[in-house]
């Protein structure tokens, strides 16, 4: 289903948009070395806050999931020459104010211009989208998405069972059923723990995030 996530996840994004000057040239991890070009069947864009459209799939020439010169993954966007001049004007116009990128209309970021871009290159970075799912969602490769293994950083099950344990008042010890999934959330590209348990005759629906620990759904 087609909706904006929360502006608030997005400001747990990268809350600037800068060109790529800062990015490393040390060879980049093979895991993450994906190149591609943006599906005509993906409604990208790039809109300001008077909803008027700066750049859609044609202004950008490719995407790369790259990492940084601290080894966190980034999601690099590569304008085409008139692209290029576009995302100037748009940056200039806008400094100092949001600038929104979608895809399907989701909202994928909304963050502050903080400088003009020259080069044609912008990047972002998070710890809560995984990028090589976002990649493979902007470049329809649909085929790949069931391949796509979860990143390493993501809390345990055994953490994520005990925070819905410890918000319904009890232990694994009085648990009686017990399902537990690891699957991405098509709200924001990013991991959740869905976890169905039964405790006390109550049947418990929750949701974790995976990169926070934060409990995204609780009901019984």
């Amino acid at each position: 289903m087609k909706k904006y996530i929360s502006l608030v996840l997005c400001l747990c994004v990268f809350l600037s948009l800068m060109g790529c000057k800062g990015k490393t040239d040390k060879p980049i991890n093979e895991e993450f070395n994906l190149t591609g070009e943006i599906s005509d069947s993906v409604e990208f864009r790039v809109h300001d806050d008077n909803s008027k459209i700066w750049l859609d799939n044609s202004h950008i020439e490719k995407i790369s999931v790259e990492t940084d010169n601290e080894d966190k993954k980034m999601l690099v966007f590569t304008t085409t020459e008139e692209g290029k001049t576009i995302l100037f004007n748009a940056t200039t116009e806008n400094l100092g104010k949001p600038l929104s990128v979608s895809a399907d209309h989701y909202l994928l970021f909304s963050p502050m211009v903080v400088a003009p871009i020259e080069d044609g290159l912008f990047t972002f970075n998070s710890t809560l989208i995984d990028f090589v799912y976002l990649y493979n969602y902007l470049t329809d490769a649909k085929d790949k998405m069931k391949d796509v293994t979860p990143p390493d950083n993501l809390i345990s099950e055994e953490t994520a069972k005990n925070k819905v344990f410890e918000r319904a008042g009890t232990t694994v010890d009085n648990v009686t059923k017990l399902s537990i999934e690891l699957k991405i959330d098509e709200d924001y590209f990013g991991w959740k723990y869905c976890i169905n348990f039964t405790t006390n005759n109550k049947e418990y629906t929750s949701e974790v995030n995976a990169h926070t620990g934060g409990i995204i759904k609780f009901t019984f």
